[in-house]
């Protein structure tokens, strides 16, 4: 069984925490507090802003994809605290499935897939 949530946790989560601190750091937001606000490393946002971890994929060039992480990145900036951090990333990651948006790369990383139409289920 390779259910959504393994594409989640290894690619999805880790490019929105990219695209999150790339955005605060264009908004000159130091990397000590980029990493405070994601709750990872300084060593880690170096990295995600060096591709080195989150690198980009199809799924986090969508456009609502986009939207809603310059729409958190806002949020942040305006003082947004971590469980309102939390709800936003989750609130991507189910729009992202129920949309259908992580169901080809989820087929392209487990072929046996190629009929999966869970999230699309309500």
């Amino acid at each position: 069984m390779k259910p959504p949530c393994e594409i989640v946790v290894m690619e999805l989560l880790p490019q929105l925490r990219a695209m999150l601190a790339k955005n605060l750091l264009d908004s000159n937001m130091s990397q000590v507090k980029v990493a405070e606000v994601l709750g990872v490393t300084q060593g880690a946002v170096s990295q995600y802003t060096h591709s080195i971890r989150g690198a980009q994929n199809p799924i986090v060039k969508n456009e609502v994809v986009k939207k809603r992480m310059n729409d958190l990145s806002k949020e942040v900036l305006a003082g947004a605290g971590q469980e309102k951090i939390m709800l936003r990333f989750c609130d991507v990651c189910k729009e992202v499935r129920r949309k259908g948006i992580l169901c080809k790369r989820h087929k392209e990383a487990y072929s046996s897939l190629k009929d999966c139409d869970i999230c699309l289920k309500k």
